[in-house]
């Protein structure tokens, strides 16, 4: 999974359709950051009873320093983010350029000179009133290669076969097709199938940002392929695959899509598949800072040789009181009834218009009443409703199967995350960063990932192979039937915390397969690569402190530390594996508490 991306939480406030309504009138509160200074007006919070790190197992650091104080994510932009493909390459947008036209099989030539002409002005002018009748052969052959040079060599245009002389002879007929699906439906016979390019998106999740890429387009979304979503509230950088879809009708998205961009444009045999991806290279600002240049040397500096550990960051567990990973406890107990119940009741940051919708459920369970005062794009919640409104108040199971897959998982995998993140912290306390006999490891090729897949099986360090790994290579499995434990006092520790919380490790297969959890391993501690620090003093708030690869494409000047300057930022930069948490090495650095609650008190305004 994707670092800071993939981790989208699943309260219903955030699960609205962007392509419904334009984001300008939705002022939801976005659990996929930490929040800054753009605190949402429209949203209730008491910050005493919200979530802190501790509440889902964040507990430990690595390194020593003294911490100081900073500012995660004010603006969007203080966010942005570049996909690492799976060469290794920094994924930028550098170019708007289309690709040359490719070279053709096709003899041009087979179009008589007078033809090819007309049908080169007919290209040049856009023509749309304009046909072109190119008389041939009474030969099936003869028509068949002059359709084929026209589709390679002409593939704005449109030819067909038409009968003259009531039938007696036949012609070709071309035309510039005046629907633009039509004209760029044709596709070269010689020509990979899939569009590769580059998207560069500004404060957008990327589903919503391919919605309303579909949307201009008149074309479906499942035309478009991707390794990993990317953070909504952040400018992000990120390789698409689009089938049959020609990159100029793309590169003209630029003139009508707002804080978009669409470039480095190529044709590829193969779509991007889900996970193709080796991680994300992080552009961040951090502001207001109040520690010294000596203390932030020293923390960057430990960030670089010790790196952080591994833990899941909060936007992995909401923004509310009822956490995700409750309700996901709540199912894997088989509690459908609690599990419905948790994302029904109110809760501490909620925005208003839910505050009376919630308090209905709390006081009568009238699913149909509640359903009836749902606010618009709450569609976790609509689709809970609808099913009890309708097939009985006591279907539980079924309100949950409406909720989409990959949605209701997001609730199991939170509480995952949560023992995840407890079990870590708590090896620490009894082993610290040393390696013990027991311990896990992992030796494959896999190993550099953050996460790796539930069939790769670990190695159990013991007094022989020790010497040969680090606590870099030390994993610990996210809980689930397929896992194995450490054989040390961790393994006990991972049997303990899941009994206290109604689960049997031994048997965790539901008998409904879809709660059913294999796990997986995920590394200890992450050390980032490519890290790099700069100072800044500035005097505006709202001034953007770091240039994304549009700001660089258009020729915006780097951002200057003015000396004297009221405040001071740090701009980091750093590349990290497929599924760690940017924030988690912030925390780090910083010393402080990621969570909303903490973050909402440093506020500049």
């Amino acid at each position: 999974m994707d670092v800071e991306d993939k981790q989208t939480s699943i309260q219903s406030s955030e699960m609205s359709n962007s392509d419904q309504e334009p984001p300008s009138k939705k002022m939801k509160i976005d659990t996929n950051d930490i929040k800054g200074a753009q605190i949402e007006t429209n949203t209730i919070r008491d910050e005493k009873n919200c979530m802190c790190e501790k509440d889902v197992g964040i507990i430990e650091y690595i390194s020593k320093h003294n911490g100081f104080n900073a500012i995660i994510k004010q603006r969007y932009s203080d966010f942005i983010v570049n996909e690492i493909n799976m060469e290794g390459d920094i994924v930028r947008l550098t170019s708007f350029d289309i690709p040359l036209i490719e070279k053709t099989n096709t003899n041009c030539e087979v179009i008589n000179k007078i033809d090819r002409e007309k049908l080169k002005e007919m290209v040049e002018n856009k023509d749309h009133d304009t046909q072109v009748i190119i008389e041939v052969e009474d030969s099936k052959e003869e028509r068949t290669r002059i359709h084929l040079a026209i589709r390679d060599h002409f593939p704005a245009l449109e030819s067909s076969t038409i009968d003259v002389d009531n039938g007696q002879q036949k012609h070709i007929k071309v035309v510039y097709p005046k629907s633009k699906a039509n004209r760029d439906s044709r596709w070269a016979a010689n020509r990979p199938k899939y569009c590769k390019f580059v998207l560069y998106k500004e404060n957008k999740d990327t589903m919503d940002t391919i919605s309303l890429i579909s949307k201009n387009m008149r074309v479906n979304t499942n035309l478009f392929q991707y390794a990993g979503t990317k953070d909504k509230r952040a400018k992000t950088t990120q390789e698409v695959t689009a089938f049959k879809v020609d990159a100029e009708r793309l590169k003209n998205l630029n003139d009508i899509m707002r804080n978009m961009g669409f470039g480095n444009f190529r044709y590829v045999s193969s779509p991007l598949k889900l996970g193709q991806s080796s991680g994300n290279h992080f552009t961040l600002v951090l502001r207001n800072v109040e520690g010294s240049d000596d203390q932030i040397e020293l923390a960057v500096s430990s960030l670089q040789s010790h790196g952080f550990i591994n833990y899941f960051g909060m936007q992995r567990f909401g923004t509310t009181t009822v956490s995700t990973h409750s309700v996901g406890k709540a199912i894997l107990r088989e509690n459908y009834k609690l599990a419905v119940d948790l994302i029904l009741r109110p809760r501490d940051g909620d925005d208003k218009s839910m505050i009376g919708c919630r308090k209905i459920w709390s006081e009568t369970k009238d699913a149909k009443k509640m359903l009836d005062k749902l606010p618009a794009y709450h569609n976790i919640e609509k689709s809970v409703l609808y099913v009890l409104s309708k097939q009985g108040s006591n279907m539980y199971y079924n309100a949950l199967q409406a909720i989409p897959r990959n949605l209701r998982l997001l609730y199991v995998h939170s509480y995952q995350s949560y023992i995840w993140n407890s079990m870590v912290s708590r090896r620490i306390q009894l082993y610290g960063f040393k390696l013990v006999e027991g311990d896990l490891v992992l030796n494959t090729d896999d190993n550099s990932k953050g996460e790796s897949k539930m069939d790769i099986k670990p190695v159990v360090i013991d007094e022989d192979n020790m010497k040969d790994y680090s606590i870099l290579d030390v994993v610990l499995p996210l809980p689930g039937y397929e896992m194995i434990y450490p054989t040390n006092n961790v393994g006990e520790l991972y049997k303990e915390l899941l009994a206290e919380d109604g689960i049997d490790i031994t048997n965790m297969k539901t008998k409904h397969k879809d709660f059913s959890v294999p796990g997986t391993y995920r590394k200890m501690v992450v050390k980032p690569t490519h890290v790099n620090k700069r100072i800044i003093y500035y005097n505006d708030h709202t001034m953007s402190l770091a240039l994304s690869d549009l700001d660089i494409l258009n020729g915006v000047e780097e951002p200057k530390s003015i000396e004297g300057g009221k405040w001071k930022a740090l701009k980091l930069e750093f590349s990290l594996p497929t599924s760690a948490y940017a924030t988690m090495a912030l925390r780090e650095i910083l010393k402080i508490d990621t969570s909303w609650a903490h973050q909402s008190t440093l506020n500049v305004t």
